[in-house]
């Protein structure tokens, strides 16, 4: 398989990814929401060691989000590439898929989030599940339905 490469908006950031890839994930909570400014985010799981910037590095921004997430993003375009979650994935990050040149078909398996504040209660949301597995995750501040194919 040949590499697949990305970039920000303004191409100003590129990079390329080895392997190909193997889960993606639509989240649907406040910060993802908020970072992308659309209605989920679509994040792809990248091991570090399959993943390089090859243009572009130095104009990289990042934002903590939260205490055990960090957010990357172009500093010339704001595009949004990755999320870092390093204690709970050390080996790994989320990367913005939108970002990916091209179609991203490496893609073969593909999940949903909703997560909900636990003060808020979890609130279902209303979704086929037939041949999807339901997980519900839960972790401090934050408890995550993921429906996986």
């Amino acid at each position: 398989m040949s590499k697949l490469t990305g970039s920000c908006l303004c191409g100003a950031v590129q990079y390329e990814i080895a392997n190909p890839l193997r889960f993606a994930r639509n989240c649907h909570c406040t910060m993802c929401r908020k970072a992308t400014g659309a209605a989920f985010a679509t994040w792809a799981y990248v091991e570090y060691r399959d993943f390089r910037w090859i243009h572009g590095s130095d104009l990289l921004g990042e934002y903590r989000s939260s205490p055990d997430v960090s957010r990357t993003f172009c500093k010339v375009c704001g595009s949004t590439l990755q999320y870092i979650a390093d204690q709970a994935f050390p080996d790994a990050f989320g990367l913005a898929l939108g970002t990916v040149n091209g179609d991203p078909q490496a893609v073969n398996r593909c999940a949903t989030s909703w997560s909900v504040q636990k003060r808020r209660g979890l609130q279902s949301p209303t979704i086929c599940l037939s041949q999807r597995k339901l997980h519900l995750v839960n972790n401090a501040s934050t408890q995550s339905i993921l429906i996986c194919r």
